[in-house]
C-alpha cells in the first residue's frame, strides 16, 4: 500500500489525467469499468490530500459498481472508503466497509482483498482469538504489523499454505 501523505509531492500532478479519463469514458457512453475509473480517481485524490473529494468520488464508484454489478470494484472501493473513514476516526462506518469488502473478497476469491492486512483495531475488534475488551481502543496501534495469531486460518488446512508459491521480479524467479 502506498503511504497516504497529504504532503507528498507529485500525486496532484496526475489528477487532471484521471479526471480527463473519467470524462472521456462518460462521454463515450460506455459504463463498463466506469466505477473502477472513479475508484482510481478517488485514490489519486486521497494521495494528493483531497480527502473530501476522495470521499465523494469513492461513494460515486460504490454507487456505480452496485448499479452495474461490478462486485470486485465494489470491494476495492469499500476498502478505500474504510481507509478514509478509519483515518478520520469514523470507526463504526470504517468497520462496516471493511467487513463488506472482506465478504465480497471472500465470495469472489479476491485473495489480495480478502487477505490484505487490515488496521489492527479492526482485526482486534473482530478477531475470535481476542477478548472483547481489546476492541476499538486499539486504534492508536493501527500502523503496527499483522498479528501472528490466525496463521493457520490463512494457510488453510494442513497448515503449509504456500502451495508452491513462487516470488518473481519482472517475470524472473527469485531464489
Amino acid at each position: 500500500m502506498v503511504p497516504r501523505d497529504a504532503g507528498s509531492t507529485g500525486f496532484a500532478e496526475g489528477l487532471p489525467y484521471l479526471e480527463r479519463a473519467v470524462s472521456i469514458h462518460e462521454a463515450s457512453g460506455a459504463n463498463v469499468f466506469l466505477s473502477r475509473m472513479y475508484w482510481m480517481w478517488a485514490d489519486g485524490l486521497l494521495l494528493a490530500g483531497d480527502t473530501e473529494e476522495a470521499i465523494e468520488k469513492t461513494r460515486h464508484a460504490l454507487a456505480l459498481s452496485g448499479a452495474f454489478g461490478e462486485r470486485g470494484v465494489e470491494a476495492e472501493a469499500s476498502l478505500l472508503l474504510a481507509d478514509i473513514e478509519a483515518t478520520s476516526d469514523q470507526l463504526v462506518a470504517a468497520a462496516s466497509h471493511y467487513s463488506h469488502a472482506i465478504a465480497i473478497g471472500e465470495e469472489l476469491a479476491m485473495r489480495p482483498t480478502a487477505t490484505r492486512p487490515l488496521p489492527r483495531w479492526f482485526r482486534e475488534a473482530s478477531s475470535p482469538y481476542r477478548s472483547p475488551r481489546q476492541g476499538l481502543g486499539a486504534i492508536r496501534h493501527r500502523n503496527q504489523n499483522v498479528p501472528r495469531d490466525g496463521h493457520g486460518v490463512l494457510a488453510g488446512e494442513g497448515g503449509g499454505g504456500d502451495g508452491g508459491a513462487e516470488m518473481t521480479v519482472h517475470g524472473s524467479p527469485i531464489d
